[in-house]
């Protein structure tokens, strides 16, 4: 007779024996189905009526990494008992806006972090005048623009070293 479903919150039906149907349904909040406890889910359970009901917490609520900056909101639950990072979409701007030969604005890598976006190393910026003492300038790789002076003491234009002038040299600021 009836139904001959079998599962975690219904039995096959089964005759009384006085000519009746019995269904045989587990008792509403019997555990079945999944058995994960988390923030976003707890243990499924029959609702008395043959059906097992997912017990998952609502859309929004709080859970795995509370972390809030420029590329990353707290993590919330999905509605589905599956916790959600909610991390900003790569590329979408952060942290500096500074846009200039050694950097340019900094960018979300779309897993919560801010990443810089700098120039490499030696990359020529600034000022390019090239003389006997100073040189292009450069990136160091790090955003900023380093002078590219000889040092200090570097012979450089007249190497004439007599009783009215000694060798020139560069004093390390760019002359």
């Amino acid at each position: 007779c009836g139904s001959p479903e079998s599962s975690d919150c219904t039995a096959p039906d089964t005759c009384d024996g006085n000519g009746s149907c019995l269904t045989r349904d587990a008792p509403k909040r019997t555990p079945c189905g999944s058995w994960i406890d988390d923030k976003c889910t707890a243990p499924d359970f029959c609702d008395g009526f043959g059906r097992c009901l997912p017990n998952d917490a609502a859309e929004g609520e709080l859970c795995g990494s509370p972390a809030r900056n420029e590329c990353t909101l707290p993590d919330t639950c999905d509605g589905n008992g599956r916790c959600r990072s909610n991390d900003i979409r790569r590329g979408t701007p952060c942290g500096s806006s500074i846009d200039d030969q050694c950097t340019s604005p900094d960018v979300c890598d779309g897993r919560g972090t801010c990443i810089p976006n700098h120039a490499p190393a030696g990359t020529t910026c600034g000022d390019a005048e090239l003389t006997p003492c100073t040189f292009p300038d450069l990136c160091d790789g790090m955003g900023h623009c380093l002078e590219n002076h000889a040092r200090e003491g570097t012979a450089c234009c007249d190497p004439a070293d007599n009783d009215c002038t000694a060798p020139d040299a560069c004093d390390g600021k760019g002359r």
